[in-house]
C-alpha cells in the first residue's frame, strides 16, 4: 500500500514536468541586440529534448556586408516551471567571411557539450524571456 501514493507522488511530479516542458514544445522568434547589430533569433524545440537555435544578423559592409548565419543544435530539458537547461552539440556557421568565422562562433564552440541552465519567465501562453546567468537576456515568441 505505501507503493500507491509513491507512486501519485511520482505521477504528479512527472506530469507537471511534462506540461511545463511541453508547453515550449514549438518554434520561436526574437530579437537581440549586440555590439549594435540587430540578431534574429529562430529557436525550434521538438518534443524529443532536441532543439535548432538559428540566428541571423547583417554584416557591416567594411568585411563584405550580407547575412551572417549561426547555427546550433543540441538537446534541452524543463522540469520546472522557470528553468531550462540547453546542451549544445553542433555549431555551423554561413555567410561569415573566413577570417571572422572562428570569432562569430567561439562563443558557442566553448560551450559545447556543457549543460547550460537559464531562468525561464512566462509573459502568456505564447511568449518568454530567457536570461542566462552570465549572458543577455531575450525575450521570444510564438511562430
Amino acid at each position: 500500500m505505501k507503493t500507491i501514493p509513491a507512486l501519485l507522488l511520482f505521477g504528479t511530479f512527472f506530469l507537471f514536468g511534462c506540461k511545463a516542458a511541453n508547453k515550449l514544445v514549438g518554434t520561436w522568434e526574437g530579437e537581440l541586440s549586440q555590439g549594435g547589430n540587430k540578431v534574429v533569433m529562430n529557436q525550434v524545440m521538438n518534443g524529443d529534448g532536441t532543439y535548432v537555435q538559428t540566428m541571423t544578423a547583417p554584416l557591416p559592409a567594411q568585411i563584405g556586408g550580407g547575412t551572417a548565419v549561426v547555427t546550433a543544435k543540441g538537446t534541452w530539458t524543463s522540469t520546472e516551471a522557470s528553468k531550462i537547461t540547453f546542451t549544445i552539440t553542433e555549431v555551423a556557421s554561413s555567410g561569415i567571411p573566413k577570417q571572422y568565422e572562428s570569432y562569430a562562433i567561439a562563443p558557442f564552440e566553448s560551450q559545447k557539450g556543457k549543460a547550460q541552465d537559464a531562468i525561464l519567465k512566462w509573459n502568456g501562453n505564447d511568449e518568454f524571456s530567457l536570461a542566462a546567468p552570465e549572458g543577455p537576456s531575450f525575450t521570444l515568441k510564438r511562430k
